[in-house]
C-alpha cells in the first residue's frame, strides 16, 4: 500500500516539489531573457517568447501552464505580456481569471495600443488595469493605429504629448496626423516636418506646412538629401526658406546620388562641393567625382 502510494499524482507532485531543478519542457522558459528595458528591443525579446510558447502550447496547452508558472514565478508574466502582444484574448481572462491581471504591473494597456490590438485594449480597460500612460497613444499614433488612438481619447484620460503627432508625421500616417490636430490639443514640434521630409513623406510635409505653423529646420532638408528623396528636397526648395546644411551634399555623395549631387550644386549654395568630393573619393564613387571635377569644373 506505502509503495503504491507513490505512484499517485498529489503525492508525487509534492514529493518533486521539495527537489531542486525543473521539468524538462520547463527548461526552455527558465533561459528566456529579461523582459529588456526599452521598447526598441521588445519585438526580438516577444518573438522568442512566442517560439517557445507556441511549441510548449501546442504540446501541452494550458494544462500545464499553472504548474509553470508555481515552478518559475516570472513566467506569469510573461505569459500575460505574450497573450497582451499576440492578441490572444481567450489565454488573456483565463490569466486573469486565475493570477488577476491587476498584480501584473507592466504597462499592458500602452503594449496592447503598441500593436493596435483595440479588443485586448478594451477588456483592460473594462478591468480598470492601470497599466496606461501617454505612451499608450503615443505608440499608436507611431504605428498608425487611428482606432486605437480614438478609443483611448474616447476612454482614457492620460492622453498624449507632442511625440504623438510627431512619430504620426514621421512615419507617414496622414489620417492620424490630422485626426490628432483636430481633436488633441498637444500639438507638434519642428521634429514632426523634419522626420517626415527625412522618411520621404511629402503629403505629410505638405500638409504640415499648410495646416500647422511649427516649420522645420534645416535638419528637413538635410535629411531628405541623407535619404535620397528628392522630390521632397526640391518641394523644401521652393517653398521653405531653412536651407540645408553644409555637408548635405556630401551625404547624396557619399551614397553615390549623382542626380541629388548636381541638383544641389546648382541650387544650394550653402552645400559646399569640396566636402562632396571628399565623400565620393572615400565612399568609391568615382562617377561623382567625375560629375563634380568634369563638369563642374571643380578641382581635385
Amino acid at each position: 500500500m506505502a509503495w503504491s502510494t507513490l505512484f499517485l499524482a498529489e503525492i508525487w507532485q509534492l514529493v518533486v516539489s521539495y527537489q531542486d531543478g525543473y521539468y524538462f519542457d520547463f527548461v526552455p522558459f527558465v533561459r528566456l531573457p529579461r523582459l529588456p528595458k526599452h521598447h526598441g528591443q521588445y519585438d526580438a525579446w516577444a518573438a522568442l517568447v512566442h517560439e517557445t510558447w507556441t511549441s510548449w502550447y501546442a504540446e501541452f496547452g494550458t494544462g500545464r501552464l499553472d504548474r509553470l508558472i508555481a515552478c518559475v514565478p516570472r513566467m506569469r508574466d510573461v505569459i500575460i505580456l505574450h497573450a497582451v502582444y499576440s492578441n490572444d484574448l481567450p489565454l488573456l481572462q483565463r490569466l486573469h481569471a486565475t493570477y488577476d491581471l491587476h498584480n501584473c504591473k507592466n504597462r499592458l494597456l500602452n503594449l496592447a495600443a503598441s500593436r493596435g490590438h483595440v479588443d485586448i485594449l478594451r477588456f483592460l480597460h473594462d478591468i480598470g488595469h492601470t497599466g496606461c500612460s501617454i505612451y499608450g497613444m503615443n505608440l499608436a499614433a507611431r504605428y498608425g493605429f487611428l482606432d486605437v488612438v480614438i478609443f483611448l481619447h474616447e476612454n482614457r484620460t492620460e492622453g498624449c504629448d507632442t511625440s504623438a503627432m510627431d512619430c504620426a508625421a514621421a512615419f507617414g500616417h496622414l489620417d492620424v496626423l490630422k485626426w490628432l490636430h483636430v481633436h488633441r490639443t498637444e500639438g507638434c514640434t519642428t521634429r514632426s516636418m523634419d522626420k517626415a521630409a527625412g522618411n520621404g513623406h511629402l503629403q505629410v510635409v505638405q500638409w504640415l506646412h499648410y495646416h500647422r505653423h511649427k516649420g522645420c529646420t534645416s535638419d528637413a532638408m538635410h535629411r531628405a538629401i541623407t535619404n535620397g528623396h528628392l522630390d521632397v528636397v526640391q518641394w523644401l526648395h521652393e517653398h521653405r526658406n531653412e536651407g540645408c546644411l553644409a555637408h548635405s551634399m556630401s551625404m547624396a555623395a557619399a551614397r553615390g546620388d549623382a542626380r541629388m549631387v548636381a541638383w544641389l550644386y546648382v541650387n544650394r549654395k550653402e552645400c559646399d562641393p569640396l566636402l562632396a568630393l571628399d565623400a565620393a573619393r572615400q565612399s568609391g564613387h568615382l562617377h561623382i567625382v567625375d560629375l563634380l571635377h568634369g563638369h563642374f569644373q571643380l578641382a581635385l
